[in-house]
């Protein structure tokens, strides 16, 4: 079966947008499991998400910062920002005082 290739008003084939929309999910859902209170899951999650790479990464757990579910989360999310390197700080200072860079 071949993938319809419609095009968006924005140029975008279709099933390239429905690829991006998943890929947002998957990232919102291990974010999601950042927070909970199984520490292999945690870790599992973690690993995940250094994983995909900085580039899919970063920015989505910035946006994240102010929505945790606790302090503990958030504290998860920062480790995990952390080991991308100290180039992303001021946009996770932003990200912490609720803004967009």
């Amino acid at each position: 079966m071949t993938a319809r290739m419609v095009s968006q008003p924005s140029g975008v084939p279709d099933v390239v947008e429905r690829a991006n929309i998943g890929d947002r999910r998957a990232i919102g859902g291990l974010v999601r499991l950042l927070g909970g209170a199984d520490l292999e899951i945690v870790m599992a999650a973690a690993r995940a998400l250094l994983d995909l790479g900085q580039t899919a990464v970063v920015w989505p757990l910035v946006a994240w910062l102010p929505r945790a579910a606790s302090s503990r989360h958030r504290i998860v999310i920062l480790t995990v920002l952390e080991g991308f390197g100290p180039e992303h700080y001021s946009g996770i200072a932003s990200g912490l005082r609720g803004q967009e860079t």
